[in-house]
């Protein structure tokens, strides 16, 4: 069950990529293999994405969290299978839970697991895979060109380790074309996290996806899914944050360093402000660093970057820095104690740094050079 979901969403992923007819960049690891039309294809997925990753497209990846053992609704999210709320599922069919455990003996040689995230009650998918192998899903998904994405997803063979059975095993697919293929899944009772990345072309604008199960049901290819991620990749976005202080009156310099890149024809910038959540665009703000003139206790600003200015404007395009909140220190407001001389060319007369308002540490310089807290006379 779990298996059939995870290629729905692969192929989702790999939908994004084809549909302009243009193959972009894809990486794999160098075993090959062939799939049923003799094409070659790569056993073992992996990405290319060294930098930062953007929105994520799937923002319920992780199926949620509930207290019902098994979701009450169907979320129509694998077609060609049936959603069941009596599990464990049979062939052909899933169930989103949080937790196999009481299941019980109903499970058979199942492992009992919870979810791969770390919410209390998350959701998972479990997956049955059809008797026969075949495509699960295939889908038409919008892009962006000139973009890397990298699609991810957390799978585990359900079989219990002594068990003998069918392992997962799934072909990713663009345009009927397979690129990528697991392998055989082990029942190690491991959550493995699979990551796939491919560039998509100028003028890309979609891309059909596919998955396809290379193994057979019945007993075995049996699989649990979570956190399935497809997010477009962009560089590294150093901050000099969260939290920048300065003091009033004094211009704010927001530097960043931009590193691991993947854009192969520039960089485009832009620097944003954030109210209750609504970032808007500063009017010229274009470059890793910007200059705020008057700044204010609490601003926020962000700085979001991408291969092109339509991209730009695009949030699945894209990538974004952490939010740095602008901090006001404290105004120094000095105390001062003193004490004149008691007659004429007399030298007991004082003035002392009695108290601070503001940040420590200090310095101090008076008029005449001295840099104690105590200047006598």
């Amino acid at each position: 069950m779990k298996f059939s979901v995870s290629a729905l969403l692969l192929f989702i992923a790999l939908a994004t990529h084809a549909q302009s007819g243009l193959i972009g960049y894809y990486s794999f690891c160098n075993c090959n293999a062939n799939d049923n039309s003799g094409n070659s294809l790569r056993v073992g997925c992996e990405s290319e994405c060294t930098g930062q990753l953007g929105d994520n497209i799937f923002p319920d990846g992780d199926f949620g969290s509930g207290i019902p053992n098994i979701l009450p609704i169907n979320p129509g999210i694998a077609p060609g299978y049936i959603y069941t709320t009596n599990p464990p599922p049979n062939d052909g069919r899933y169930t989103i839970t949080n937790n196999t455990a009481p299941w019980g003996s109903f499970a058979g040689n199942w492992i009992n697991i919870q979810d791969n995230g770390p919410e209390p009650n998350g959701y998972m998918m479990v997956v049955n895979a059809s008797v026969s192998p075949g495509l699960f899903y295939e889908k038409t998904v919008n892009v962006c060109e000139n973009t890397l994405y990298e699609f991810s997803i957390d799978i585990i063979n359900m079989l219990e380790s002594f068990v003998s059975g069918n392992r997962p095993n799934v072909s990713f697919l663009i345009d009927g074309i397979a690129l990528c293929e697991t392998g055989d899944i082990p029942n190690d009772e491991t959550w493995r996290t699979i990551r796939f990345s491919f560039y998509t072309a100028p003028g890309q604008t979609t891309v059909k996806l596919a998955l396809r199960n290379n193994a057979p049901g019945g007993n075995g290819n049996d699989l649990a899914l979570d956190n399935i991620s497809f997010r477009a990749c962009g560089p590294d976005i150093t901050i000099p944050g969260p939290t920048f202080e300065f003091c009033e009156g004094i211009p704010v310099t927001l530097q960043t360093v931009i590193s691991n890149s993947p854009y192969t024809n520039g960089t485009v910038y832009q620097w944003q402000t954030g109210n209750a959540g609504v970032w808007t665009d500063i009017p010229g703000a274009n470059s890793p660093e910007y200059t705020e003139l008057l700044p204010v206790d609490n601003a926020q600003y962000r700085l979001i970057v991408s291969s092109s200015s339509v991209n730009l404007g695009l949030e699945n395009c894209r990538v974004e820095s952490q939010i740095i909140s602008l901090k006001k220190l404290p105004a120094l407001l000095p105390q001062l104690q003193s004490a004149n001389v008691n007659c004429f060319a007399a030298s007991n007369g004082y003035v002392t740094l009695s108290g601070l308002t503001g940040t420590p540490p200090f310095s101090v310089l008076w008029s005449n050079s001295d840099t104690t807290i105590t200047v006598s006379n």
